[in-house]
C-alpha cells in the first residue's frame, strides 16, 4: 500500500487470485486515491480467479482507472476461456516492481500456522522493473482486444552497472505461444 501511496505516474497491476474482502478494500481505495492524483492507473483481473464486485470495479474506473478482465467468459471464446492469467506482477513508475505469491484474498492473511501455501514476492528496481512492465503489457493487451497499442509512455530509467547480476523475466502466459523458456536457454 505504501508503494501505491508513492506512485507519481504509473500503477500497473495483476494477480491471481483477487477477491473481494478487508484487503482488496484497501488495495482498490489506494488505487481509486493514486487515479485521482493523476496517477495512470490499470488492473487485469483474471475473469475466473477474481471475485470482485462490480461496484468495488466502478470506483476505480469513477477516479480514472482503467480495469479489464483477461479472457472473460464468452461463446465465442470457448476454447480460451482456461488460458488463464496466473501472472503476479506490480509496477510503480516503471522503476518499482514485485512478482512472486501475492494473492488479494484474506486467506492470505491469518496465522502461517492456519496456511496451506506460502508465497514469497520479490522486489525489484529500475531495469528489472522495465521488464516486468513489458510483461504486463502483453497481458494487458492480450486482455484488451480493443486496444492496438497503450497509449502509456515508459521512458527506460537511468542505467546503472548491475553488478554482474543477470535478471530476465519469463513469460508463460496463453498470448505468448513462442516457447520463452526453451528459446531462453
Amino acid at each position: 500500500l505504501d508503494a501505491i501511496k508513492n506512485a507519481s505516474s504509473s500503477i500497473e497491476f495483476t494477480t491471481y487470485p483477487w477477491r473481494d474482502g478487508k484487503f482488496n478494500d484497501q488495495l482498490f481505495e489506494a488505487l481509486a486515491l493514486a487515479s485521482k492524483r493523476g496517477v495512470k492507473t490499470r488492473v487485469v483481473l483474471d475473469d475466473q480467479g477474481s471475485n470482485i464486485s462490480n461496484k468495488t470495479i466502478k470506483t476505480l474506473e469513477d477516479a480514472g482507472g482503467e480495469v479489464i478482465k483477461y479472457h472473460k467468459f464468452s461463446l465465442l471464446h470457448l476454447f480460451e476461456y482456461n488460458e488463464r492469467n496466473h501472472m503476479r506482477i506490480f509496477v510503480i513508475d516503471n522503476n518499482l516492481g514485485f512478482f512472486g505469491g501475492m494473492g488479494i484474498s484474506t486467506e492470505w492473511f491469518g496465522s502461517v500456522q492456519d496456511m496451506a501455501w506460502e508465497d514469497l514476492m520479490f522486489k525489484v528496481k529500475d531495469e528489472m522493473a522495465v521488464d516486468l512492465q513489458s510483461m504486463f503489457e502483453k497481458i494487458w493487451q492480450d486482455a484488451n482486444s480493443n486496444s492496438i497499442k497503450s497509449d502509456v509512455s515508459y521512458p527506460n530509467p537511468d542505467k546503472e552497472d548491475a553488478g554482474g547480476n543477470i535478471f530476465i523475466p519469463i513469460a508463460s502466459i496463453p498470448c505468448d505461444n513462442q516457447g520463452l523458456v526453451r528459446d531462453a536457454f
